[in-house]
């Protein structure tokens, strides 16, 4: 079984082309998702938590995630400490989910920050989902109600387009003029085949 990457910017799409994957019966394994977990029910994280930043971004018993965010994008080395705490209990529950899902060809771990992270050297391969940047910004704001500002924040902690695509073995370019699901069944149909 493969393990392959899948990764973007914030507002890239890369959730929605998962969601194709899915269509195809491709186990997705989504990293933020897991993330958000372990950071809401892990109590030993919430303990790391309260030595990291202290007592405050904690509400009754659970992270305040607002308080945190606000931290971390704006402090890189914040950033960083927490990507150390969470990422490898990430990593863990998708070794753990990789078993569980053996008998497939191939599996996606999605996630942000796959490079920046370095948990693409446990893939076989990694596919960039591409987009410009005006766009990804359009759609996060319609999505998450996000300012600009703090859209520009995440996005100088994230590795630019041109770098990802350049580490990438595929690149999907999601720009609303190239047609998403004819690029998700070319690579789909390569990782496929067993010599690939």
């Amino acid at each position: 079984m493969k393990k392959i990457g899948l990764t973007g910017g914030i507002g890239s799409g890369k959730t929605t082309v998962g969601k194709i994957f899915k269509v195809l019966t491709v186990p997705v394994f989504n990293s933020d998702d897991e993330a958000k977990l372990i950071l809401q029910n892990d109590k030993i994280v919430h303990q790391q938590l309260i030595a990291l930043f202290g007592a405050s971004v904690m509400d009754k018993g659970s992270p305040d995630k607002a308080k945190i965010a606000a931290i971390v994008f704006k402090y890189k080395s914040q950033l960083e400490k927490l990507n150390q705490i969470i990422h490898p209990k990430v990593n863990e529950r998708f070794q753990d989910w990789c078993s569980e899902n053996k008998l497939h060809d191939y599996v996606l771990k999605e996630a942000a920050i796959l490079f920046e992270s370095g948990s693409y050297k446990q893939l076989d391969a990694v596919i960039n989902v591409s987009c410009p940047i005006e766009l990804r910004l359009q759609r996060t704001m319609q999505r998450n109600a996000m300012s600009e500002e703090a859209f520009m924040q995440r996005v100088q902690n994230q590795m630019s387009d041109e770098d990802r695509n350049a580490l990438s073995d595929f690149v999907i370019k999601n720009d609303e003029k190239s047609f998403l699901i004819e690029q998700v069944l070319a690579i789909h149909h390569q990782l496929k085949r067993k010599d690939a």
